[in-house]
Order: structure tokens, then sequence, then C-alpha cells
């Protein structure tokens, strides 16, 4: 995969469907760093992340945070003020 990819790596952080619960617990650090060892690209996380400590958490053990299906429930739900304010809460958690 490290040869193969030409941009980033997306380690994907948990196994089974998009939007499971992401599991903080020291595993993903782990295998980020074993893949650190073996490739300067950028490691970006995916799967599982859900809210703005997950995203700020993430964030600090990679190099990109990868959120999909909680924006897209959140855009289902309301596409304006509630949307806009989850996005900006994302932001700032990851700066």
């Amino acid at each position: 995969v490290v040869r193969a990819s030409t941009g980033f790596i997306y380690y994907v952080s948990i196994t089974g469907i998009t939007g499971a619960q992401l599991l903080l617990d020291g595993s993903i650090e782990k295998s980020i760093n074993g893949i650190r060892r073996i490739t300067d690209k950028p490691i970006a996380v995916g799967f599982g992340v859900s809210t703005p400590d997950e995203a700020k958490a993430v964030a600090g053990i990679s190099d990109g945070v990868i959120i999909g299906s909680a924006i897209v429930k959140k855009a289902q739900a309301s596409l304006d003020k509630e949307l806009s304010d989850f996005l900006l809460k994302l932001r700032e958690a990851i700066k």
C-alpha cells in the first residue's frame, strides 16, 4: 500500500461500517507510528471519527482527519445552522 499510494495513506481506524464508534485506546497511534517507520507520506485517519473531540484526538496523531458519515447525518437532519456550527467546531478542533 505504501509503495502504491501517490499522495497520502488513508488509515481506516476501525473495521466494519462507516459511521461506527471510534476507539481511542492507543491502538490507532501505535499503528500510525508503525506506518511512519516505513514511509514519510502523510497519514490521514478515517472511519469512526464523528465528534470534534475525536477529530482533535486523531489530528494530534495523524496528518489529516477524514469525516464522512457524521457530516452526512448532520446534512440530512439540517442543512443550515446545525451543520455549519458542526463544521466550524471540527475545524477549530483540528487546528
